[in-house]
Parts: C-alpha cells; sequence; structure tokens
C-alpha cells in the first residue's frame, strides 16, 4: 500500500504542477523526499501500465496516455447517463419498475444509474455494483453486442470449460437475434429483468437500458409490453449517439455479431 501511495503522489505532482509538465528523476526524487532507487522502481511501474512516459531526447517524465483513455471512457459514461436520464424517467413511469442502466467495464459490468419506480416494492440494486458480463439481463445485453474478437476473449477469461463457453454462445446469439436479452433470478432471487443494448454510431456498444421487477412468473403480455418499452428507450438514447434507430439495422449491417 505504502508503493502505491508513493507511485500516486508521483502521478498527481506530475499532473497538477502548473509550473511544469515534466520531470526529471531527480526533480522527482528530491520533491517527494525518495531515494532515487525507489523513485526508479515506481517510475518503471507506472510506465509499465502507460500511467507516465518518458520522453527519449529528455529522459524526462510527463503524464502516460493512459490517463486520456481512462477519461474518454468517464466522459463518455457521464455523457450516456446524462442523455439516458429522461428516458429512464418515462420508462420508470411507464412500467411502475426499477430502470437500469449499465456500462461494461473490461469483462464486467457496472450500474451507474438508477431510477426507482412508483411501486412500494422496488428491487434494490447499489451504484457502482460490479458484476460478469455473463451475469443478469443488462450484463448479457452488453456482453452480446460486443465486438466479436473481444467477446471471443471474455468467453476464453469467464470459462474455463469450451462446452460453457459454447452454452453462453448459444444465449448470445439468441440475444442478438431478439435485440433484447431476459433473465430470472441470476442475481437475485426472486426477480426477472428485462435489458436492451444502448449502442453508438461506430457500432460500439455503449452500454445497456434495464428493468427490474419481483417475481419470476410474469404473465405473456407483460412480459412483452416490458420488451417493447425497454427496446424503443434503448433505440432511442442510441440514436442521440447516432447508433441505429432499430436493431435489425445493426444486425443487418454488422453480420458478423451474434456468430461463434
Amino acid at each position: 500500500m505504502k508503493s502505491f501511495d508513493r507511485a500516486m503522489h508521483i502521478v498527481t505532482m506530475i499532473a497538477f504542477d502548473e509550473q511544469k509538465s515534466d520531470w526529471s528523476i531527480s526533480e522527482i526524487s528530491d520533491q517527494l523526499h525518495l531515494p532515487l532507487s525507489t523513485t526508479h522502481r515506481l517510475l518503471m511501474s507506472l510506465q509499465k501500465h502507460k500511467l507516465i512516459e518518458q520522453q527519449e531526447e529528455t529522459k524526462k517524465y510527463s503524464l502516460g496516455k493512459r490517463w486520456v483513455e481512462i477519461g474518454l471512457r468517464m466522459l463518455d459514461s457521464m455523457e450516456l447517463k446524462h442523455a439516458a436520464r429522461p428516458y429512464m424517467k418515462k420508462l420508470a413511469e411507464e412500467s411502475e419498475e426499477s430502470v437500469f442502466l449499465s456500462v461494461r467495464n473490461h469483462n464486467h459490468g457496472i450500474l451507474i444509474d438508477r431510477i426507482d419506480g412508483p411501486l412500494n416494492v422496488k428491487v434494490i440494486e447499489r451504484l457502482g455494483e460490479r458484476r460478469g458480463l455473463h451475469y443478469g439481463a443488462p450484463n448479457k445485453a452488453i456482453f452480446a453486442f460486443t465486438e466479436h474478437g473481444d467477446r471471443e476473449r471474455i468467453l476464453r477469461d469467464c470459462f474455463e470449460a469450451e462446452e460453457d463457453r459454447e452454452r453462453m454462445r448459444d444465449q448470445l446469439d439468441v440475444i442478438v437475434a431478439r435485440g433484447y436479452s431476459i433473465s430470472f433470478g441470476e442475481i437475485t432471487k426472486g426477480t426477472a429483468s428485462v435489458a436492451a443494448p444502448i449502442l453508438s454510431y461506430d457500432s460500439s456498444v455503449l452500454g445497456a437500458l434495464g428493468v427490474e421487477l419481483v417475481g419470476e412468473v410474469i404473465e405473456e403480455r407483460r412480459l412483452d409490453d416490458l420488451i417493447k418499452r425497454v427496446q424503443e428507450k434503448a433505440q432511442a438514447i442510441s440514436a442521440l449517439f447516432g447508433g441505429p434507430s432499430m436493431l435489425s439495422e445493426k444486425r443487418k449491417q454488422f453480420p458478423q455479431y451474434g456468430k461463434s
């Protein structure tokens, strides 16, 4: 933990000093009162993870490009959350159920926003909840529409046996064909959820919009209504980011989705 704290002190100093943007190893060592050997070890670790980079000519250190990637990911999530809010409110009012917005983080899905429906019975999911992409309707909706090569890598990471990977592929193919995902009691016993992907202009999946309700048995007419409303709102949000207004357009334009 001490090494982590020291490394973050280096990052913070380089990032927020208004007088200079690049530092020599001796300057960092002097400023933070660290031995040169310790400073060098910390810099090598930060450089390995692309959090800082060394200038070839001056040999000085500055922030790495990884921070740009992190910042853009955070910005995407913030923009998605802001754009999705009105549609989430409308969906919560129409369905009278709790509505969720999830995004991908590597092999996981993270809940970034939630609006409770007007009914007294609510499904409680904590913001920031992080679960594998192979659990729950919203995460599976994201998983299914993830680019094929990346999807295969996640399958290898999550499942050791090929038969388990094949079983999940079949589920994901069904989700792509339908354009939505359904789960019953996968995360919380006695609940069900319906989710649809939110897609961007470049065919990438931004996240998933979902409705979760209490009860593992749902009337067919009620389920059909929820599916329709979730898909409509997810497609409306997708359109704000230049995504297809209908998932059939997505499947026609990118036939590799859903193929193993």
